[in-house]
């Protein structure tokens, strides 16, 4: 017990320097620029068409032992749709 008491002592003896200068006084920090305002994002919506083509050429064989060959594989498509673009949030503005 009296080398824990040591121990204590000598403990607290070392941590007692730390606090010799007293509390240090921090400056406040300054007030952060205010942010810019957003820029509005350009809106995708609208009509749109397109091509494609592409080949494709493969084979594989069934599980009964029976071969599929795609030799003549050229693939053409066209399509259109409308595209409405939906704002979802507004990350610029604050909630209050």
């Amino acid at each position: 017990m009296k080398t824990l008491s040591i121990a204590a002592v000598v403990l607290a003896g070392l941590a007692a320097p730390a606090l010799a200068g007293g509390p240090t006084m921090v400056a406040d920090d300054p007030m952060p620029a205010a942010a810019p305002a957003p820029v509005d994002a350009h809106d995708w919506s609208g009509p749109y068409v397109g091509l494609g083509y592409g080949r494709a050429s493969g084979g594989f064989t069934y599980s009964d032992g029976r071969p599929f060959d795609l030799n003549s594989g050229n693939l053409k498509t066209l399509f259109a749709g409308y595209l409405m673009q939906e704002e979802i949030a507004n990350l610029g503005r604050v909630l209050e």
